[in-house]
């Protein structure tokens, strides 16, 4: 998902997302396919899971982050605990 990068704010750490139980809940294997919302350092990325690692989901950062050494497309991994939001459609 590329946005304009002066279209991007930073949040106060109050306000900004955080991971939800409810969706850890739902277990690795509800995420195949799904695009995930996942805090790394400063920023909020979109993650399209592909994979499993036990419980660890893997997949692709779907961002073009401005404040971390990630680029879009590299291949991260994302612990049920620190899901924000999930992108179902």
């Amino acid at each position: 998902m590329r946005e304009p990068k002066n279209n991007i704010r930073l949040v106060h750490p109050e306000c900004s997302p955080i991971p939800n139980p409810e969706l850890a809940a739902k277990g690795a294997k509800y995420f195949l396919g799904k695009t995930v919302k996942k805090r790394f350092a400063r920023e909020h990325m979109w993650v399209r899971i592909d994979g499993l690692k036990g419980n660890v989901l893997t997949g692709i950062l779907y961002n073009d982050p401005i404040m971390t050494a990630l680029k879009l497309g590299d291949r991260v991994e994302v612990r049920l605990n620190e899901i924000e939001e999930v992108c179902e459609i």
